[in-house]
């Protein structure tokens, strides 16, 4: 049977991993993906792309290397520190746009409905102005309990701010994701040191990544589509 198998060109090998999408989400993906995929490319010029993140003092996410000589593998400066249960981390809101960066706010562990809607209206429309963008935007959000709340839906309908009909579980539709992850990326290992000084350090990241950086993001979305 095996020999069959190989002749009519299969082959053993590991099931690959991804997250489970249940089927009337993957059908959403879907919608949204035909809905959006022939938008013009000044559409995703307007829009504001927001999440919230989270950064870890010691994260066993990201891969390092390191140039060692044979048998110092384990020397204590060739080592990654790795921790069960980690030791602490803050949590980030921010938002970009193809013309700039917006505001990255740290919201700390109380993250209710209200403080959402107080820190849009902190920090949505000086981000828009910022780029030049003013109202003329469409905004961007996941699908947290938060952001389609009662109380948020409100008051974006009173701002009148055009909302992205965002399909569930599509973070890999959201370029501000791989942004997150170039701001971890940038974070010193030095401001690592404890979770007072870890604080400030995506805030100090954030105004090093580079316009080109950001716009190759922007342009990405109808490959992601």
């Amino acid at each position: 049977m095996r020999n069959r198998l190989k002749n009519a060109g299969l082959h053993g090998r590991v099931a690959r991993k991804r997250s489970y999408i249940s089927p009337i989400n993957r059908s959403k993906r879907t919608e949204f993906a035909k809905q959006y995929q022939d938008q013009p490319w000044e559409f995703w010029k307007t829009v504001i792309w927001s999440d919230e993140s989270k950064f870890e003092l010691l994260s066993n996410k990201r891969r390092q290397t390191v140039w060692r000589k044979n048998g110092t593998a384990f020397d204590i400066k060739h080592i990654t520190p790795t921790v069960k249960h980690g030791v602490g981390s803050v949590m980030m809101w921010g938002c970009f746009s193809y013309y700039g960066l917006g505001n990255i706010i740290f919201i700390g562990e109380r993250w209710t409905s209200v403080r959402y809607v107080q820190l849009s209206k902190e920090n949505l429309f000086t981000s828009a102005s910022r780029s030049g963008m003013k109202n003329n935007f469409v905004f961007q959000q996941g699908n947290d309990p938060k952001h389609r709340s009662k109380v948020a839906q409100q008051f974006f309908e009173s701002q009148r701010v055009p909302l992205l009909s965002w399909p569930p579980q599509s973070p890999d539709l959201n370029p501000i994701e791989h942004l997150s992850d170039e701001l971890d990326r940038l974070i010193a290992v030095s401001k690592r040191s404890n979770k007072n000084i870890f604080r400030t350090a995506p805030l100090e990241a954030w105004s090093k990544i580079p316009s080109e950086t950001i716009q190759k993001l922007v342009k990405s979305s109808p490959n992601r589509l």
